[in-house]
């Protein structure tokens, strides 16, 4: 049997979403001065990750929408350390989202198995 079409997820298949994201996420930490906020990105991410996880979940079973996740979940490690900005919070997670999309990292050999089967 030949096939003629293979489809592929996208997120940590082909392209590495979680290094691309945490990677975007470090770049709007740094242009948004975040280091006023937090003793470090990694100080910020964990509670960034923490957070979405459990907002993940929360989806995941219909209790909260979507709008309500990325809110939640770009607010969240702000409020933490005390800082109520939702212009701030709006601006980073749009900049964030317009940023995500642009970045190239690849899973390892993703390219190569594409080459393989483009014929």
């Amino acid at each position: 049997m030949k096939y003629k079409n293979i489809f592929f997820d996208l997120d940590d298949t082909l392209w590495a979403f979680a290094d691309t994201s945490r990677d975007t996420f470090e770049e709007m930490y740094l242009k948004y001065n975040f280091n006023l906020y937090f003793n470090s990105f990694n100080h910020y991410y964990s509670i960034y990750q923490k957070r979405n996880s459990e907002l993940w979940d929360l989806y995941g079973r219909n209790e909260i929408t979507k709008e309500q996740l990325n809110l939640q979940r770009f607010s969240h490690p702000l409020l933490e350390v005390g800082i109520n900005n939702p212009t701030l919070v709006k601006e980073f997670m749009d900049n964030f989202f317009a940023v995500v999309p642009t970045k190239e990292k690849l899973m390892p050999h993703a390219k190569e198995i594409l080459d393989y089967l483009k014929p």
